[in-house]
C-alpha cells in the first residue's frame, strides 16, 4: 500500500500513530489534543525531568491541567528509537536566535536526525517549529533524505498563546490579566504539504483537533512558513509604534492611555498597548526574516526597525524611576531596595523565554540599587533561573518596605495583592505601573506613581 492510499487509511479507521516531537509550550498541547481525539500519541522529548514530571501527571507549563493529563493516554519517554513506530511526526521543538542574533535551529537540526537515524519510509514529517522560509526544504530535508521509500512532508505553524485560560471577573483591576480564550482547537491553523496529497492528508488531520475553527492550506511550504513570520514581525511593529508613541508622551507629559483611549474610539483603530516584547515568538520571528531576506540579498528597512524600539523599553523604564527616586522630594542612598514584580514575559503564565524584566533587572544593578524580582508563577524554574542569570526570583515579597515598586508582568495574583495588601513601597517612594494596572489604586500612602 503507498502512502498516499496507507496514511488516509489510518487515519479513516482511527488507527494513526502519532509521535510529537518536543513537549513543551506547542508539542504537550498537540500531544494532549490527539490522544483526546482517539488518537494513539506518542510524546518524546530530550528532557527527562520534563517527561517524568508529564509522566506523573505534572504539567509546569500550566497549558494541561493535571485532570486533562489523567483523562488521556500519552506514551511519553526519551527513547528517541520510538519514532519507528510513527505513521506521523510533528516536530515542535524551540527554534530561537543566538547571541548574535542569527537563527539558532540547533534543536530542529537534531530532531532531523533523530528521525533519519529511527523512522521509517511511508511516513508524514510535519514541522510546527518556526522556522524563515525555505528552511524544511533546504535545512531539515536534507537531514532526512537517507531514508528509503516516500516521505511525505508538511509545514504548519504553531499559534499557541501561553497563560492560563480565560475568567470572567467582576472586578476591573484584574478582568483584562487573564489569557485570551484562543486555544489550539478554536484558532484556525494553516496547513501546508509537500505535494496536494500530503496537505489534503494533513488538512484532515488536523481536523480532528481544530474543532472549532477552520485548517487553512496555504499552496505551498515556504508560505506556511512565511506566514508565521508575518504574524509576529507585524505585532513587533505594531506594539514598537505604540512604544515610541508612549516615549514620546512621557516627554511632553502626556498620560498614553489617556491618548489610547481617545484614539480608540474611531472605527478603525488598532488597540495595541506599551510594555515589554518578550516571550518565543515575537522577539525573535523578525530576525528570522532579515536573515532569509539578507541571503536573498534583501536587506530589510522596516522589519528590524521595531527591534530597536522594543528592545530598549527595558532600560527606559528602569532609568525613568531612579530619576523620580533622584528627585528632591524623593530621597533615597543610591542601594536601595527596589521590588519587580514579575519575571515571566507576559501576565498569568510561567512562560519567561527572553523575558525584558531582566533588562530593567541589570539596569538597576548598574547604578548600585537592589532589585528583588517577585514572582510566584515561575518557581517550578527557580534553580534554573538562578543558575542562567543568577538572579534569586521569590514568591512574594519580604517585609522590608521597598524605595519603589515596578510592575513589569501584571499576574491577578500579584494586583490581587497589591489592591489589598500595597506595593510595598515606603512613604515617598515610586511606583513605576508598566501596563496601567493600579490607575485606579488608592495608595495609602504619598507615593510618585506613573505608567506608561
Amino acid at each position: 500500500m503507498t502512502i498516499d492510499q496507507q496514511l488516509p487509511h489510518l487515519l479513516e479507521e482511527g488507527a494513526l500513530r502519532i509521535v510529537v516531537i518536543g513537549l513543551g509550550y506547542v508539542g504537550l498541547p498537540l500531544a494532549y489534543h490527539f490522544a483526546a481525539a482517539g488518537l494513539d500519541v506518542i510524546g518524546y522529548d530530550i528532557n527527562e525531568d520534563r517527561v517524568k514530571d508529564l509522566i506523573r501527571g505534572v504539567d509546569n507549563t500550566e497549558c494541561i491541567t493535571p485532570e486533562q493529563l489523567s483523562s488521556i493516554k500519552i506514551d511519553f519517554t526519551v527513547d528517541a528509537s520510538r519514532l519507528r513506530e510513527a505513521h506521523v511526526i510533528i516536530v515542535a521543538v524551540p527554534t530561537d536566535i543566538n547571541p548574535d542574533k542569527q537563527p539558532n535551529l540547533v534543536p530542529l537540526t537534531a530532531a532531523a536526525r533523530d528521525i533519519a537515524q529511527h523512522a521509517t519510509s511511508e511516513t508524514c514529517i510535519i514541522i510546527e517549529s518556526t522556522v524563515y522560509p525555505g528552511a524544511t526544504e533546504e535545512v531539515v530535508m536534507p537531514i532526512v533524505s537517507g531514508l528509503p521509500g516516500q516521505l511525505w512532508w508538511g509545514y504548519s505553524p504553531e499559534r499557541v498563546v501561553p497563560g492560563r485560560p480565560p475568567k470572567v471577573q467582576a472586578d476591573q483591576r484584574s478582568s483584562t490579566l487573564h489569557g485570551s480564550g484562543h486555544t489550539l482547537t478554536n484558532t484556525n491553523k494553516v496547513v501546508s504539504g509537500c505535494c496536494p496529497e500530503s496537505a489534503e492528508f494533513i488538512k484532515q488531520l488536523y481536523e480532528r483537533v481544530i474543532t472549532d475553527a477552520k485548517v487553512h492550506v496555504a499552496p505551498s511550504i515556504k508560505t506556511a512558513e512565511a506566514s508565521k513570520i508575518l504574524e509576529n514581525c507585524q505585532r513587533d511593529l505594531n506594539i514598537a509604534l505604540i512604544n515610541e508613541f508612549a516615549l514620546i508622551c512621557n516627554r511632553l507629559g502626556i498620560e498614553t492611555q489617556d491618548v489610547l483611549e481617545a484614539a480608540g474610539t474611531k472605527f478603525n483603530f488598532h488597540p495595541y498597548t506599551p510594555g515589554l516584547v518578550g516571550g518565543h515568538c515575537i522577539p525573535i520571528d523578525p530576525y528570522y526574516m532579515a536573515y532569509r531576506a539578507k541571503l536573498a540579498g534583501f536587506h530589510t528597512n522596516v522589519i528590524l526597525a521595531g527591534r530597536q524600539v522594543n528592545d530598549r523599553m527595558g532600560v527606559f523604564i528602569a532609568r525613568e524611576t531612579i530619576k523620580k527616586l533622584c528627585s528632591p522630594q524623593t530621597p533615597n542612598t543610591g542601594t536601595d531596595k527596589i521590588l519587580v514584580y514579575g519575571w515571566a514575559f507576559k501576565p498569568d503564565c510561567p512562560d519567561w523565554r527572553n523575558t525584558r524584566t531582566i533588562d530593567i533587572v541589570r539596569e538597576l544593578e548598574e547604578f548600585g540599587y537592589r532589585p528583588v524580582v517577585v514572582d510566584p508563577m515561575v518557581q517550578a524554574d527557580h534553580d534554573i533561573i538562578l543558575g542562567e542569570t543568577g538572579i534569586d526570583v521569590v514568591p512574594v515579597r519580604g517585609k522590608e518596605a521597598a524605595a519603589a515598586a515596578i510592575i513589569a508582568t501584571p499576574h491577578t495574583e500579584i494586583i490581587d495583592d497589591i489592591w489589598q495588601s500595597g506595593a510595598g513601597v515606603r512613604a515617598g517612594g515610586v511606583v513605576t505601573d508598566v501596563h496601567g494596572r493600579l490607575k485606579d489604586y488608592k495608595f495609602s500612602q504619598e507615593v510618585t506613581y506613573w505608567c506608561l
